[in-house]
Parts: structure tokens; C-alpha cells; sequence
């Protein structure tokens, strides 16, 4: 098993994995917010048009089940390291991939972008500062966005989108989740 830094090792149970039901699941509390605010977003954003019949959260997923049967998977990663998310993502034509506004963040999606943009068609990635000062979330359909961009004007314009909302660190998010 892999530790986490000192930072990370904040532990909140969370409750009793199904793969694993002898087991206490432990989620960082970096993940945990980041789960937690994408749900209330998209439970906001229903209110009106009430489509959502249900929403499950596992650990770093969230599937959204409307009421015309289709669903949507959400994967919650704080920090792009790797394009794991996509292989948890496979199976579900509509998904998305939630992680913080960080720079780091950006950077991989411009040097992973033939991969992103080939994913899914119904593919998007949304990045998230809920402390900014302006816009909390910008988000991107990698396939659509490569279509219509030029790809002289992809990086400017993914930046463009970036800077709408204040970038924020791994270390002030340990900070301010403390």
C-alpha cells in the first residue's frame, strides 16, 4: 500500500467499500471536498429542470442516473498524474473528469491532449477553484474543442478558459482544508 505525505494523511472514513466490505474506506480530504462540491454543482444545476433520479458516490466516483435511464460517470481526481481516469471511464459513453484548477493540471491536459481529445465524444474535464475570488469552474469537451480550434489557437485558448478562474496549488488546498 502507498502512503500519502503527512498533508494528505488527513483521513475521514467514510464508510464500508462494497469491493472490499471488511474494509474501512479512507479518503483524503483533498478528494473528499472535491467529490463533495461537484455533487452539490450538479444537484444545483438540476434544480430546474430535475433530470437526475439518482446520484451514487463511491470513493472518487459519482454516477448520476437520470430519469430516462441513461447515466453519467464523474471521476474525481484532485491531480492529474497519469491517464487512469480514462481507463475508469471506459465503460460509460457520458463522463466527465473533475479535478482542482492547478497549473500542473493544465499542463498535463496540453501534453496528454491527442489522448483526451480522442477519448469519448461525450467526454469532459472540469477544473475546479472553489476558493476563487472569480469563476469557481471551467470546463472543456476535449473531442468537441478539438474539432472547432485551430491547432495554432488550442494552447491560448485553453488558456484563455484557464485563467477564468484563479489557479490554486496542492499546498494551499492542504492549507485551507487543514
Amino acid at each position: 500500500m502507498e502512503s500519502r505525505p503527512p498533508a494528505l494523511t488527513i483521513k475521514f472514513i467514510y464508510g464500508i467499500s462494497e469491493k472490499y466490505p471488511e474494509e474501512v474506506m479512507i479518503i483524503d480530504k483533498l478528494t473528499l471536498y472535491l467529490r463533495e462540491w461537484i455533487q452539490r454543482f450538479m444537484t444545483n444545476k438540476d434544480l430546474i429542470l430535475r433530470k437526475i433520479k439518482e446520484m451514487h458516490s463511491d470513493e472518487d466516483m459519482v454516477i448520476v442516473t437520470n430519469m430516462d435511464g441513461s447515466k453519467r460517470a464523474v471521476f474525481v481526481c484532485p491531480f492529474l498524474e497519469s491517464q487512469d481516469c480514462l481507463s475508469k471511464l471506459k465503460d460509460y459513453e457520458n463522463c466527465a473528469v473533475v479535478v482542482y484548477n492547478t497549473s500542473k493540471n493544465f499542463d498535463f491536459l496540453l501534453k496528454n491532449w491527442e489522448k483526451f481529445s480522442s477519448f469519448k465524444r461525450h467526454f469532459n474535464i472540469h477544473f475546479i477553484n472553489p476558493f476563487s475570488s472569480t469563476e469557481k469552474r471551467w470546463a472543456v469537451f476535449p473531442y468537441t474543442h478539438n474539432i472547432v480550434t485551430e491547432k495554432s489557437g488550442l494552447k491560448p485558448g485553453l488558456l484563455a478558459l484557464f485563467n477564468n478562474v484563479e489557479p490554486i496549488t496542492k499546498e494551499k488546498l492542504e492549507k485551507v482544508l487543514k
